[in-house]
């Protein structure tokens, strides 16, 4: 079995996505799954945490169709899961080919939800500029994440964080998943993305 039925029971093929399986409230739903394993300080949802990344390239002026590649940075784990950057680590240093498969997987994925929700060229979504943007943020949000929602470690994280997040004066709300999930369709609508059964 190579398909994941979602919250709506649509299965969505991880081989060959088709983008008619692929709801905007499906995605949502997914994304309520908490970041950092849920190795945090109050409960703190993939769907909050690409609500910011879309929030913060709001503030520093990008485009609407570029706020919905923000939000939509991570939507391909509402089907794969949120998997922690170092357990990618090992499997790629233990399982040959992991990665390649991985990174083609989350491609395929992140293309059929594109073409399902988004009314912009795909081509925006996999722009290199609009890609190294949205690490660039990412990395800034999950310095913010680490300082605002975890505790202190024994160990140096060994990450090259991105300065910058310092200067944004707000925290993370920590909404409930189910908020999150409504907020994350509602910021999606805002920016153009479709909502409608197909």
């Amino acid at each position: 079995m190579t398909w994941i039925q979602t919250f709506q029971g649509r299965p969505v093929d991880l081989v060959s996505p088709d983008p008619r399986t692929i709801t905007l409230e499906d995605v949502a739903k997914g994304l309520r799954q908490p970041r950092f394993s849920g190795h945090t300080n109050k409960f703190y949802s993939v769907a909050e945490h690409s609500i910011w990344a879309a929030r913060i390239a709001r503030r520093e002026g990008y485009s609407i169709p570029e706020q919905l590649v923000f939000l939509f940075h991570d939507a391909h784990e509402s089907y794969v899961g949120d998997l922690a950057s170092p357990v990618k680590r090992v499997m790629e240093q233990e399982c040959e080919g992991f990665g390649d498969a991985w990174s083609a997987m989350v491609n395929r994925l992140d293309r059929a939800i594109w073409d399902a929700l988004s009314p912009y060229e795909w081509k925006l979504y996999n722009h290199a500029d609009v890609c190294q943007h949205v690490k660039t943020v990412d990395l800034q949000l999950l310095m913010w994440e680490r300082c605002h929602l975890l505790g202190a470690c024994e160990r140096a994280w060994n990450v090259n964080g991105e300065d910058g997040w310092q200067s944004w004066g707000f925290v993370p709300s920590c909404w409930d998943a189910d908020t999150a999930a409504q907020l994350f369709v509602e910021e999606a609508i805002s920016l153009g993305a479709r909502n409608y059964q197909q």
